[in-house]
């Protein structure tokens, strides 16, 4: 079977000289910050894996070895360097003064979940990680939400290059629209993890738990009356 054009050309720069290793090298360089397009990698995997030019699991496993790698390393960089990272050309340009403000912000209230949202979220990701090593995070921590965020998107990504291969330049423009819902997705999970807890800190009880507040602040007003 005969490649596409795009997808031929794509192979050639992957994995002619190298084949699973150029990819996991090629994936460890776009956790880095290269201008390489991690979600182009992984779709590339998958059609090549529909092609039979690479075994599924072998390119699905080296796929997500190389995501979790690159983040690792640039995690784990920042979390050495602490505050002077912002002192060094490479993290000012991933960290810019207004950028760093919402992402801080972002990250005091959500932790590990911004993690966990932020590998969806094209442009964010990178600088996230690294303000997380740079506010000290425990790696295992990282490790875990980053983990758990990449058996989402990596898999579906890489099914997608599977499925679409004959398609594989149009999919190329659509991978951002694919982040949103996967993004969507997060929140929504987010509100729901939200709900529970809300649900279980009120013993399972949050409307009689809200008539108790109302009943005690209405005392509290007549009482000051």
């Amino acid at each position: 079977m005969e490649l596409d054009p795009v997808l031929a050309a794509l192979v050639q720069s992957l994995i002619e000289e190298g084949s699973y290793v150029v990819f996991f090298v090629v994936l460890l360089a776009a956790g880095l910050g290269a201008p390489v397009a991690e979600e182009l990698v992984v779709l590339a995997a998958g059609a090549l894996a529909r092609q039979e030019i690479v075994r599924w699991w072998a390119a699905l496993l080296v796929c997500f070895a190389g995501v979790i790698a690159g983040d690792s390393i640039l995690f784990l960089t920042a979390r050495k360097l602490g505050k002077k990272a912002l002192e060094h050309r490479r993290f000012q340009k991933l960290l810019p003064p207004e950028r760093r403000e919402k992402l801080e912000d972002f990250y005091e209230r959500r932790g590990g979940l911004a993690v966990f949202v932020g590998r969806h979220i094209p442009g964010v990701r990178a600088p996230l990680f690294a303000l997380a090593g740079i506010h000290e995070m425990e790696f295992r921590r990282f490790l875990f939400w980053d983990a758990a965020s990449a058996c989402i998107n990596t898999p579906f990504l890489f099914w997608l290059g599977w499925t679409f291969s004959d398609q594989f330049e149009r999919i190329q423009k659509r991978v951002a629209h694919v982040e949103h819902l996967v993004v969507l997705f997060a929140v929504a999970a987010f509100a729901i993890y939200a709900a529970v807890s809300y649900w279980r800190s009120t013993h399972g009880h949050p409307v009689r738990e809200t008539k108790k507040r109302w009943r005690r602040w209405r005392g509290r007003r007549r009482h000051e009356e």
